[in-house]
């Protein structure tokens, strides 16, 4: 593939403005650069919650269920935090891997991630083929294109990061004793205001998040970003748990 179609590739990345844009070009380049199986996964660099990440694929369901029951995003290579500091992960590289042997048995062979880091947000993007090995003009392709799309996926999420409810310093406190456990009496006591005060700013709390309960409140909240790291204290993913 010549420069100029790459170009063409890049060109309209930039002009994406949702998820849905982002996800139908993912599946275009892909397909253009001859790679059969794309995937987008994307999440908070901050958060609290472990499950915190969106994935996006085309690879076919019975590999789905298999990486899913097998827990193997976990163990994937590509998900590692060390292979975020590479500009690229090429899948011969940890061919030997749990994860990448039974792609391989599966009928999923060769394949290059590449990873972003964000503001707020960590983006990889994986193209992948069947069996065989990816030919030197693909990877180079790939290797070119795919740092665009993690890009402008991040840009997209942290549009919409930007635009999230705003919390008052007390609500994020009362959210913060709440993760911790204590009632609403409790919390009354440790921020010396009535109880009566706690409930109206945790009722605010959901009105902001359109959340359902306690629990879920603080989960969205983190996944957001809207609680300050310096309100918890000891390890923050253990917060939740």
């Amino acid at each position: 593939m010549k420069f100029e179609d790459l170009y063409e590739l890049i060109r309209p990345i930039a002009e994406c403005a949702s998820h849905s844009e982002i996800l139908a070009l993912t599946s275009n380049v892909s397909a253009k650069l001859d790679f059969e199986f794309y995937s987008i996964v994307i999440r908070k660099i901050e958060n609290l919650v472990e499950n915190n990440v969106v994935i996006n694929h085309n690879y076919p369901e019975e590999w789905e269920e298999i990486y899913r029951t097998r827990s193997y995003f976990s163990k994937d290579p590509a998900n590692s935090p060390l292979t975020f500091s590479k500009p690229s992960l090429l899948w011969s590289e940890v061919s030997d891997t749990e994860v990448f042997r039974a792609a391989k048995e599966f009928g999923i062979g060769d394949g290059v991630t590449c990873t972003v880091r964000g503001s707020h947000h960590i983006c990889s993007v994986s193209f992948a083929v069947r069996k065989k090995d990816v030919c030197p003009e693909m990877m180079v392709g790939a290797q070119f294109i795919i740092p665009y799309l993690c890009n402008s996926v991040i840009c997209i999420a942290e549009t919409e990061l930007a635009t999230a409810p705003i919390l008052s310093e007390r609500e994020k406190e009362c959210l913060k004793w709440v993760s911790e456990g204590k009632t609403s009496w409790e919390t009354s006591v440790i921020m010396s205001i009535s109880e009566r005060t706690v409930l109206f700013h945790l009722s605010n709390i959901q009105n902001k998040l359109q959340t359902t309960s306690r629990a879920h409140s603080v989960a969205k909240a983190a996944i957001l970003g809207l609680l300050n790291a310096d309100l918890f204290s000891g390890d923050p993913f253990k917060v939740l748990k």
